[in-house]
């Protein structure tokens, strides 16, 4: 019984510090003013999982097509922005790509936060920036953690830190990619937001550490025929 109430107060602990997302949302747009707005599982998603967009376009000026793969994934501990683009163009033009969605985090993150910011640009004859934020609402731009741009094939990369962090919270990545030469590119932009939690949510994951070490040692003293590395004593 000892043992069972020691594991659920383990699992709880570690329940207590996931992280959960919604709202993924993705805008597109060739003038930087008009956009247009892709919902996950909403109209224009051809993406059915929850936490993922897949989008086409093959209306926006200067571009015979543009595809977008967006997705929004959370760990135990933070959250990632991950965004693939491909456009096909027969003439120059700019794409402009928003991704943005709300975290909450179910333990103090009051303590802020690290980030990594990653561009990768794969074609010649493309220029890629990627100016990635933090916020309290969806797209929302009023804190720039990063800003990165390539004008030739490559991958760059910028870490950051975030000095306060409170729920709930938006990661939002604002992607522009200017074909010159008219020719196809292929950009992928990431965000990766891990918090660093206060000191009393240290001290609390301490403490159930602590006490999992104290029932298993208690167990043991109580069956004196089990030994410490589990073998039953004849």
């Amino acid at each position: 019984m000892t043992r069972i109430l020691a594991l659920l107060a383990g699992l709880t602990l570690i329940m207590s510090m996931a992280a959960t997302a919604n709202a993924l949302t993705l805008t597109v747009s060739n003038n930087g003013t008009t956009w247009q707005t892709i919902i996950d599982n909403g109209l224009g998603d051809t993406d059915s999982n929850i936490g993922s967009i897949s989008y086409t376009n093959t209306t926006l000026s200067g571009f015979s097509l543009v595809k977008v793969a967006a997705a929004s994934l959370t760990t135990l501990n933070g959250g990632t922005l991950y965004t693939n683009s491909f456009q096909a163009s027969g003439a120059p033009g700019i794409v402009y790509i928003k991704l943005s969605d709300l975290y909450n985090l179910t333990w103090p993150v009051v303590g802020g936060a690290t980030t990594k910011t990653g561009l990768t640009l794969q074609n010649v004859g493309a220029i890629a920036d990627l100016k990635t934020y933090f916020g309290s609402a969806l797209l929302d731009t009023a804190n720039l953690i990063a800003d990165v741009s390539l004008t030739s094939p490559g991958y760059i990369g910028q870490s950051t830190s975030i000095p306060t962090l409170e729920n709930p919270f938006s990661l939002t990545e604002f992607l522009t990619i200017d074909n010159l030469s008219g020719v196809s590119s292929q950009v992928t932009a990431s965000l990766e937001v891990t918090p660093v939690p206060e000191p009393g949510t240290m001290m609390l994951l301490g403490a159930g550490l602590l006490c999992l070490v104290i029932a298993a040692k208690r167990r043991m003293t109580s069956n004196p025929r089990v030994t410490e590395c589990g073998v039953v004593a004849i």
